[in-house]
């Protein structure tokens, strides 16, 4: 999240989360770009939508509408990955995953830090009525992409108040 922002001077919401995995940075980032993993890591939280592109995901969200957004990879290189989405309804969300070495230990530091912001909402009005979803979820993002990458499956999503109410 380096350099101005898109739609610089909106207050945004921003979460940072790390955890040390037992990969390498390149295997960490290809998985955290391919969409096929995407789907894995992020359900519950945000799904491709059916028959549309590859970069429309439909994101839930504890505040009401699940807009739609398109996810577009903006930057990678060799340590890390920066996506940016716009959707529906002043929807916007940015992220960065960073992979370095782990210092003083083996493995690899990664960090993910994500921003949104939805239109209508201040920045603490946001941060009261979603808090701790996005936290949770940035945490749960992480230990998925790390239980993938060490081990090539992710186990199934635990059902939150959102699919119970749909069953």
């Amino acid at each position: 999240m380096n350099g101005p922002a898109p739609h610089a001077g909106k207050p945004r919401l921003r979460i940072r989360r790390s955890l040390t995995f037992q990969a390498g940075a390149t295997r960490i980032l290809d998985a955290w770009c391919d969409p096929a993993v995407q789907a894995r890591i992020l359900d519950g939280a945000a799904e491709p939508v059916a028959g549309g592109d590859a970069g429309l995901w439909r994101v839930r969200t504890p505040l009401g509408p699940s807009p739609r957004v398109h996810l577009r990879l903006d930057a990678r290189d060799a340590a890390r990955a920066c996506h940016h989405a716009e959707g529906e309804g002043g929807f916007l969300l940015s992220s960065e995953l960073t992979a370095l070495p782990a210092r003083g230990r083996p493995g690899t530091e990664v960090a993910l830090e994500v921003a949104f912001h939805a239109e209508g909402f201040p920045t603490g009005l946001l941060g009261r009525q979603a808090d701790p979803a996005p936290l949770l979820l940035a945490g749960q993002a992480l230990r998925r992409l790390r239980e993938w990458v060490e081990t090539g499956r992710i186990s199934p999503a635990l059902p939150g108040p959102r699919a119970a109410d749909d069953a």
